[in-house]
This record gives structure tokens, C-alpha cells and sequence, in this order.
């Protein structure tokens, strides 16, 4: 594990029978504030910070510049400056040419991507990853998960590591071109996680990177990125992909999508032939509600809110399971519960969340409604 404190660059051998946290730079010297990458290489680590580069004052929104440093997480080597290399941080440099699919292509070789517009994901066996799309438009060839008004539907995956200057270098490219065609801007994202899977409308590659996979979704199809032993699995499904909002929905273990779409429950199959079906209905689901999940899971049961009989004041909250046709919901409280889902703990999940300040690496490297079927 890998965290900052104090302007100083720790790591935590997790293995080891007594923790310690080892220092990697010298806080007063070279003070970090943050990781670039949510992950090492070949015993490397990009990391940040800022330099004032106008008025000297030590602020959040002074006239800072982003330094950054390679570190060698086994202090083999000193901290390394990267300020001269700038314009390569956030490029991958591909060992092939992804273009030789189009013989009019004429740009340069070797070929660089922005991982900032693309996918981060480790396979099984702790390696990086990049998924992304490519292909020609009327005049140009581009690359990246959006391109607004082209359709799209090649893509590629690579692994990559950071070398001894930092720069990333790519090898093993795979080219692929997905059964459907897909419009050149997603609608969201859903992370795969040990029960727990979050929707998001940004490309997060800290959160991405350590998730167990991630669906793309689009309003006619959704694309899957899982991982393998070695590698990512790439599969493109067609579906009418509802609009959905993040604390009114979720993808459960399952392969099904459960949302709620004003005062009805509804769910998705995520495969092939996957239609909308309705669960719950009830003119008294409580559908809007400031920084609130309306809609989770517990196990196989679906927990949401309900206004009592004859009230707008008194909460209910019920549960329901997902799948009985005959279920009724139950009520859990007869008051307003703000309900937590309590998870399997996943370390790579936890730690995601401190954002660009931590990473964790393996070293080695009752009701009233109505109950319907299929609407």
C-alpha cells in the first residue's frame, strides 16, 4: 500500500508480519501531494506536486504548476524530476500502429494515446491495462471513449509500464471491432465491485483501475470491460439502456440493472435480448430526495422509501426481494432509516476512495402497491 502524509510518500508492506511504513522522500525537500497513477511499475511510481511558479504563496488556488517525480518504491534510486517530459505524462506510447487498419493513414509512428480519455484496469494478475476506441473520421483518425457525433466501433486494449525515464510504453496491443456500432459519446459508467456496484458520469481511472470491471452504457447498447488472467475481455451488448441517476439505481452480482423511474421499481437483464420489467409500483415511493440512495440492495432484497398511509410527514422504509413474483415488501421501520449497505470489505475499493493520495498494490507484481410481471 502506498499513501501520502505530510508532504511525504509512505509504503506499507501488507504481507509482512509487523507494518511499518517506510518513507520514499524526505518531506522537507521534496514535499508530494498526491499519486499520479493508481498503480506501480517495474518498482516505479509517479508522483506529485506543486510548485509555485509566480507568487510565491503557498495556496489552493495560487499560480501553481504540477511537478512531477518518478520514484523507486525500493529507494533504489533518487527522486527523478519529470518536468521536462510533461507533454508524455498521460500518453501511452503503443507498440504497434493501430492505424495500419486504414491504408490511407500517413501520421506519425509511433502512435500515442491519452489515457485520460480511456479506460485504466488491472487484469487478474495485477497488470495495466488501457482500453480504448479508434478509427477515421472524414478527415482524421482519433482515438479515445469520446468523439462526439462519430459513430465508433473498433477498439483496443494494451498492457503498459512506466521505463526508466517515466514515460509509459505500450505492448501487447489487441485490436478488436465490436458487433454494434455505438454513438460517439457514453451516458455513464457502472464500477463491478464485490457487491457493490457504483454508477458514475465521469471517467474516474483511480476508481476504474481497481475495480473488478466496468460497464459503459449507452443509450442503445452498454459495452463490458472484465478482467481476465491476462488481459481484459471486451463484450458489446445491445439494449435500450434506460436514463438513470446514481442514487436511484445499481447493477447487482446478478447481471441485472435495478432502477427506480418515478414511482416504480424497475429492472433490466443486462444480456442479450434484455427487456424492462416492472416490480413495484406505488404513487407513495419516495422518488426525489436531496443527498439520499433511494434505491439500494441487501443481499437479494431492494430497500427504498415509502410515505405512510394518509401522511407526507411519517417515512416508512420496506424491503423487497428482487426476484419472487408473489413478494410483498416488508417494513423494515416505521420510521425514516438513512440505510447504509454493508458490504464484503474489499482493500482495493476502500482505498480508492482516498482518491490521488493513496493506492494498494500487490508487490509481487407495508406496502400498498402493486406487484407486475414484464411491462
Amino acid at each position: 500500500m502506498f499513501f501520502i502524509m505530510n508532504y511525504t510518500l509512505y509504503k506499507i508492506d501488507l504481507n509482512a508480519v509487523s507494518l511499518q511504513a517506510i518513507a520514499l522522500n524526505n518531506g522537507s525537500f521534496l514535499p508530494l501531494s498526491g499519486i499520479y497513477l493508481p498503480f506501480i511499475s517495474k518498482n516505479k511510481i509517479i508522483a506529485t506536486n506543486y510548485n509555485d511558479a509566480i507568487s510565491g504563496d503557498y495556496g489552493r488556488y495560487g499560480g501553481y504548476v504540477k511537478m512531477y517525480y518518478l520514484m523507486d518504491i525500493n529507494n533504489g534510486i533518487n527522486p527523478q524530476g519529470m518536468d521536462s517530459q510533461l507533454e508524455m505524462l498521460g500518453q501511452i506510447t503503443l507498440d504497434e500502429d493501430p492505424f495500419s487498419d486504414f491504408p490511407e493513414y500517413s501520421g506519425t509512428s509511433p502512435v500515442q494515446i491519452h489515457f485520460i480519455r480511456s479506460i485504466l484496469l488491472q487484469d487478474l494478475a495485477g497488470t495495466p491495462w488501457l482500453y480504448t476506441h479508434y478509427g477515421k473520421g472524414e478527415s482524421n483518425f482519433y482515438t479515445g471513449l469520446v468523439i462526439a457525433g462519430w459513430q465508433i466501433n473498433k477498439f483496443l486494449t494494451t498492457s503498459f509500464y512506466i521505463n526508466e525515464t517515466g514515460q509509459l510504453i505500450g505492448e501487447l496491443m489487441q485490436k478488436g471491432t465490436h458487433t454494434l456500432t455505438f454513438p460517439g459519446d457514453y451516458s455513464g459508467f457502472f464500477l463491478l465491485n464485490s457487491g457493490n456496484i457504483k454508477r458514475t458520469n465521469q471517467i474516474n481511472n483511480f476508481e476504474f483501475y481497481h475495480s473488478n470491471g466496468i460497464i459503459i452504457t449507452y443509450n442503445n447498447s452498454i459495452i463490458k470491460l472484465t478482467r481476465k488472467a491476462v488481459g481484459i475481455n471486451v463484450e458489446s451488448i445491445a439494449l435500450d439502456f434506460p436514463s438513470v441517476t446514481e442514487e436511484k439505481s445499481f447493477i447487482n452480482s446478478d447481471n441485472y440493472l435495478f432502477w427506480l423511474d418515478g414511482n416504480t421499481i424497475k429492472r433490466l437483464w443486462l444480456g442479450t435480448g434484455g427487456t424492462e420489467e416492472i416490480i413495484y409500483t406505488n404513487i407513495r415511493i419516495i422518488d426525489n430526495a436531496p443527498n439520499r440512495n433511494l434505491l439500494i440492495s441487501s443481499g437479494r432484497n431492494l430497500i427504498f422509501y415509502q410515505y405512510a398511509e394518509d401522511s407526507v410527514t411519517e417515512v416508512h422504509t420496506y424491503s423487497l426481494d428482487m426476484y419472487n413474483p408473489n413478494a410483498q415488501p416488508i417494513i423494515l421501520d416505521s420510521n425514516d432509516m438513512d440505510i447504509i449497505k454493508i458490504v464484503e470489505l474489499d482493500f482495493n475499493t476502500c482505498f480508492s476512495t482516498w482518491k490521488h493520495t493513496a493506492i494498494l498494490s500487490v508487490l509481487t507484481e407495508t406496502s400498498t402497491g402493486t406487484r407486475r410481471g414484464k411491462k
